[in-house]
């Protein structure tokens, strides 16, 4: 119940394969928020940090229930609500155990859930630098100790890798996802 009280943000995906995780990131969903970043903030910059560097490279943590998503996205289209900052203040390590506790219509946010947002709703997600960077927990980047994030600034927009994982810091959050 408290969660709706937050910013809740609906989406929508096309069915979509999906043979390498990062390989669709970096192929599809990352040159939709570059062109989208653009489109609401014309004099701002899109920078992927991890270029040539996410196929093979990224995959699914284990008990973030973030397959379930890819599944769905493989069956058909897929509708579903991104809480971008529910699990703020928590370290990307908390986040996923944290997906323990929750029920099971939660999802923990990985890569093409929090993109589809970033597409949807740049002036929200990528507004300035006030707004919270956000933690693709539900994916680990090369190895357990790495995940990726999106970070805005006044003038740019990014994803980069984070590491180590068990840091926490008040500006950073991780999201959850229901789908519809």
């Amino acid at each position: 119940k408290l969660i709706i009280n937050g910013v809740a943000l609906p989406f929508y995906i096309p069915q979509t394969q999906v043979g390498d995780y990062g390989q669709v990131l970096s192929n599809v969903f990352l040159p939709a928020i570059e062109r989208s970043y653009k489109a609401e903030f014309p004099k701002r910059t899109f920078y992927n940090h991890r270029r040539r560097h996410l196929a093979d490279q990224t995959t699914i943590v284990s008990g973030s229930r973030h397959e379930r998503f890819v599944e769905a996205m493989q069956q058909g289209n897929v509708v579903g609500v991104y809480f971008p900052n529910c699990l703020q203040g928590f370290s990307v390590d908390a986040s996923r155990k944290q997906m323990a506790s929750l029920p099971e219509m939660f999802l923990l946010a990985g890569g093409f859930d929090t993109c589809a947002s970033m597409v949807a709703y740049p002036d929200v997600l990528a507004r300035d630098w006030k707004t919270p960077i956000l933690d693709l927990a539900a994916m680990q980047w090369q190895s357990v100790d790495y995940s990726l994030y999106f970070r805005a600034y006044d003038e740019d927009l990014y994803i980069d890798n984070k590491g180590p994982i068990g840091n926490s810091y008040a500006h950073h959050a991780s999201g959850l996802v229901v789908l519809g």
